[in-house]
């Protein structure tokens, strides 16, 4: 079933959310006192509807339901100011607090057009970061753990005997995780394995099993079933990444910047808290 949004959350929608206006005319859809709906605005007013009620916006009647309910909207609004209720200090506040959202909104977005990186920034970057984009020596690997050694003993020596691997660890295994998946702990890269661990494991030929393994959580048998070598990510599989990295850090100091700058052509004063006057 389709659902639509009710009154109340499109009101809330055209509070908080951004305001898009268009650069050109747009065609007229409808008049509610003399002032037009454009189906630029009504574009608008679809684009920003919640994901969850998009479905029942998509055809024609979708759009006519919207148009109704951005209608009705305007009608309370006419109501509104024919009884005043836009002098309430209430009321003010939340415009006055709408149109600084909306003005500091489009500002920002006029900041970021200056935001540009380029291809020496990326490369730059991608240089002095490598190790951001080294993927580090990994084994695939499984493992039962057994509480005493007398037990670990006894699995290796089935083991020996030739006995499934991931059958014993299904059977025998105190390590609750990986029991269930005959031990297997899939790609474990250097430097995440207790050391006594990845000691073994990356000592270990590709099919090859452990001796008896002692750690903190018990007597570890250890199978290696692949390994990989460490490998640098070329700078073209990464470039995008680094691309916006780079955009947000550049657009989060060029605001910060101007901010900055307007905070002292502006003279701004606190009387609240270190600031108090």
């Amino acid at each position: 079933m389709k659902q639509f949004v009710s009154l109340g959350i499109l009101i809330t929608m055209f509070i908080i959310g951004p305001v898009c206006l268009a650069a050109e005319e747009s065609k007229v859809v409808a008049v509610v006192g003399g002032e037009e709906i454009t189906e630029d605005y009504l574009d608008y007013a679809l684009r920003n509807v919640p994901q969850k009620y998009r479905e029942g916006y998509e055809d024609q009647a979708g759009r006519l339901k919207m148009l109704e309910n951005i209608i009705q909207m305007r009608l309370l609004a006419s109501a509104a100011k024919t009884e005043g209720l836009e002098k309430k200090p209430e009321v003010r506040m939340q415009l006055k607090d709408r149109e600084a959202g909306v003005l500091s909104s489009a500002y920002v977005k006029h900041l970021m057009e200056s935001v540009k990186v380029t291809d020496s920034d990326l490369e730059a970057y991608y240089r002095e970061h490598a190790e951001m984009f080294t993927v580090p020596e990994s084994v695939k690997m499984r493992h039962i753990v057994l509480k005493t050694e007398e037990d670990a003993k006894s699995v290796l020596e089935s083991l020996k005997k030739g006995a499934d691997f991931g059958a014993l660890a299904r059977e025998k295994s105190i390590h609750t995780p990986s029991k269930d998946k005959g031990g297997d702990l899939g790609w474990v890269p250097r430097g995440l394995a207790l050391p006594e661990i990845e000691q073994a494991a990356f000592s270990l030929d590709e099919g090859k099993i452990s001796d008896i393994v002692k750690t903190s959580n018990g007597y570890h048998i250890i199978k290696v079933e692949g390994k990989r070598p460490k490998t640098h990510k070329e700078l073209a599989e990464v470039r995008e990444t680094i691309r916006t990295l780079l955009e947000g850090k550049k657009q989060r100091e060029t605001v910060e910047k101007k901010i900055s700058e307007l905070r002292q052509k502006l003279d701004v004063k606190v009387f609240m808290g270190d600031g108090k006057k």
